[in-house]
């Protein structure tokens, strides 16, 4: 269904258009206005278009608000549900947070403020006892290893002598940066990209978006996300580069919001959270250049899925070999 019709289902009326933002790998995501308030129409992946990571997102973003922090509200459909299912999919609708949304770091002073942002978001999270629905796997990277080996004989096959680098270079780098077991796990966001950080007019970032995969693992991923993204460039950018200047801004802001979050055992791994996760997003993206059905592409740009994966994922390689260099991993 369109998203007009999806909207029906709500007893809100729009103004305006329905505007479709294009940065999303994931989920299809529309915006508009009601009077002073935004909206945001979502329909989401097939993955979560089951109940629990919707019932996830309302048990987490109402203990934020409970904190005082300013998260999304998941409105239910006239109906009284939550979700409105479309397919294999579902429509989801929630009442916005002010505040604007940038699809890269514009300076170092951005990057700082996202740090103390995902600190706070963190510190509070911590306080979260209660159980949660079963959620979409992240960071799962012996999956994604399994997986890319399964592809090797594809991969390497490939008559694209850049498919054939980059599956070499995955299976010999890739492994060698997973964490150690045992670290301590907390509830973290999961998806710590620059998108999902809100910035208010005076440059600050009060809150974050897309609880979607809210889930307990060690926060060494969701630096290390966070690191990839504000301090890389577009992630098809086949020149991407590693900024340090943001790298030390994002830790200075961090640190001064999470003060005693992290042992110091753990802040000796961040740069190795680091390349674990630049390089496991661009395994991610070369699995799917064979399996060609997870993330979202641009039609506008690329003339397949495979084409716009192959580019994400000779990116990250391009990321991870300036940030190695700058770091003397």
């Amino acid at each position: 269904m369109t998203p007009e019709v999806a909207l029906g289902y709500w007893d809100i009326k729009h103004e305006g258009k329905i505007l479709r933002e294009e940065s999303g790998i994931f989920n299809e995501t529309y915006k508009f206005k009601r009077g002073q308030d935004l909206f945001v129409l979502q329909k989401l992946h097939r993955l979560i278009s089951h109940g629990g990571p919707t019932k996830n997102y309302i048990k987490v973003t109402n203990f934020l608000r409970g904190k005082h922090y300013p998260a999304q509200i998941v409105l239910p459909s006239r109906r009284g549900s939550f979700l409105v299912r479309d397919g294999e999919r579902s429509w989801r609708l929630l009442k916005a947070v002010p505040g604007k949304v940038f699809t890269h770091a514009l300076n170092s002073q951005m990057v700082f403020e996202a740090g103390k942002c995902l600190g706070k978001t963190h510190l509070i999270l911590k306080g979260f006892k209660k159980p949660l629905e079963p959620a979409l796997p992240m960071f799962r990277y012996n999956e994604v290893l399994r997986k890319l080996r399964s592809h090797k004989s594809k991969l390497l096959s490939n008559r694209n002598k850049k498919t054939r680098g980059a599956a070499e270079f995955l299976l010999d780098y890739f492994p060698k940066y997973f964490l150690p077991k045992g670290l301590p796990n907390h509830l973290i966001h999961t998806d710590p990209k620059i998108s999902n950080f809100l910035f208010g007019g005076s440059g600050q970032a009060p809150a974050m978006i897309d609880f979607d995969t809210v889930q307990r693992l060690s926060p060494l991923y969701d630096l290390g996300d966070a690191l990839r993204s504000l301090c890389g460039r577009e992630e098809d950018d086949r020149e991407n580069r590693f900024d340090m200047k943001n790298y030390r801004a994002f830790l200075r802001g961090y640190r001064k919001a999470a003060v005693g979050y992290f042992g110091q055992h753990e802040s000796r791994l961040i740069n190795q959270a680091t390349a674990l996760v630049i390089l496991g997003l661009a395994t991610s993206f070369l699995n799917d250049c064979v399996d060609d059905s997870y993330f979202g592409w641009d039609h506008r740009r690329y003339a397949n899925r495979k084409s716009h994966n192959l580019a994400r994922a000779l990116g990250q390689i391009a990321l991870y070999k300036s940030f190695a260099t700058k770091i003397f991993l």
